[in-house]
Parts: C-alpha cells; sequence; structure tokens
C-alpha cells in the first residue's frame, strides 16, 4: 500500500543558496533516514542527539508529507520484545534538475529528493562563444528533452557555475565573458519551477554535506574541510 502524498508545499528558495546542514528536527531526521536507511526510531534519536518525542514528532510530519515510510518487511531482529520497525524514503513526489556549466561541456541532471540521479546527459556548448541568453536557452532546451516522458514534475533548478553569483541571482563570469547576466531569473522562467546557482566550490562542497550524515551529541568536534578548483 502507496503512503499518501501530501500537497506539494510552496517552495521558497532564494537564488543565491547559503548552503548548510538542516537545523529543523523534520529536516535533520529526513537527511539521516534518507543517508542510512533502513533505521530505526531510536537509532535516529541516537545519531541526532534528538529526544524521543521530537523523533516521533518529526517522524510522524514525514510520514504524513509522503517523504518516509514504515518498511516492517525490512525488520531483521527477531529477539525479545516488540520488534523496531524501521523507517525508509518513499519515491518522492517530485524531481529536481542541476546543470553543470563547464567551459566546453554542459552537464544535467535528474534526480529525486533521495538523491538517485535518474537520467543525465550532456551538451556540448562552448560557452566562452555563446551569447548568454543564446547559451541558457540551448540549457533549458536540453533539460525539457531529458525530463520527456517522466510523470514526477520538476521542483526545483540548480546550476553550478565559474563565476560570481550576485544577491539578485545575476551572474559574472570571466571564463564565460558574462556580465550581470540575470541566470537565476531567466532559468526560473524557462522552466516554471525555482532555480538557484551557485560557484563551482559552493556547489562541490554542498554536495559532500548532502552525502555527510549528521553527527551525534558523542561525537568529537566538528568536521572541516578545504576545496580546491582548479
Amino acid at each position: 500500500m502507496t503512503a499518501p502524498v501530501a500537497e506539494l508545499p510552496s517552495a521558497s528558495i532564494g537564488p543565491h543558496p547559503a548552503f548548510r546542514l538542516p537545523v529543523t528536527p523534520a529536516g535533520r531526521l529526513h537527511h539521516q533516514i534518507r543517508l542510512q536507511w533502513p533505521v530505526t526510531r531510536p537509532e535516529l534519536a541516537e545519531s541526532t542527539g534528538l529526544s524521543q518525542p521530537t523523533v516521533a514528532r518529526g517522524v510522524k510530519a514525514l510520514i504524513e508529507a509522503g517523504l518516509i515510510a514504515e518498511r516492517p518487511d525490512l525488520i531483521t531482529g527477531r529477539g525479545g520484545g516488540r520488534p523496531r520497525v524501521p523507517l525508509a524514503p518513499t519515491e518522492p513526489p517530485w524531481l529536481h534538475v542541476g546543470a553543470h556549466l563547464g567551459l566546453k561541456t554542459t552537464r544535467l541532471a535528474i534526480f529525486d529528493t533521495v538523491g538517485r540521479v535518474l537520467r543525465e546527459t550532456e551538451l556540448p556548448l562552448e560557452l566562452d562563444d555563446l551569447d548568454a541568453a543564446e547559451a541558457l536557452d540551448h540549457v533549458i532546451a536540453g533539460i525539457h528533452r531529458l525530463r520527456t516522458g517522466l510523470v514526477r514534475p520538476l521542483r526545483t533548478a540548480g546550476v553550478a557555475l565559474a563565476g560570481h553569483v550576485a544577491a539578485d541571482g545575476t551572474v559574472t563570469s570571466r571564463s564565460y565573458g558574462w556580465e550581470r547576466f540575470p541566470l537565476v531569473d531567466a532559468l526560473s522562467d524557462g522552466l516554471g519551477i525555482p532555480a538557484l546557482a551557485a560557484p563551482h566550490v559552493a556547489a562541490m562542497a554542498a554536495s559532500e554535506l548532502g552525502v555527510t550524515p549528521l553527527a551525534g551529541p558523542a561525537a568529537s568536534g566538528v568536521p572541516a574541510g578545504l576545496y580546491f578548483y582548479a
């Protein structure tokens, strides 16, 4: 039986993202379940440092939103007492698209909320030889081709690029020859969904955060990293 899917909430993201680990209880729990499933409620409490009541409320909200489900079929322990039912991500009701704007090749990928890549492709675009608006038209057309036949809707779009992304979503890139091009607004208009953009290094660091489980209260210190892009 498929869990009911809640109505999609209205997206509220800025054009200039602030990458960080989730801070709300539901966000922390979803992050951990996405990376460590199957996982039980007591295991979530231990790994996140959240109290059992907070875990119970957060799990209930995630189940009602259709993002996770109880999976009795994944119970492994058969010891004494009532078995603990593991939790796992559901098939998310929406998808996301990402683009990496390389100088000579642009890579596109469609993935779900769990992070599983469903489709990907490359576009041979020489950005330093194209007008910014023309280049983005090719990217948008490529995304539309890539999503053909998918039933689930795209929810957000993200772009990693070589250049500076201003707070208003405009991009300046010496590599591409772009000067304050309104990339985020143009991409959002072309796809009909919220969009954001970030420099290569920030996007690379964010991808590391996305696949790093949260550390519980027993962790000794917070890991740090230094990223270079060449």
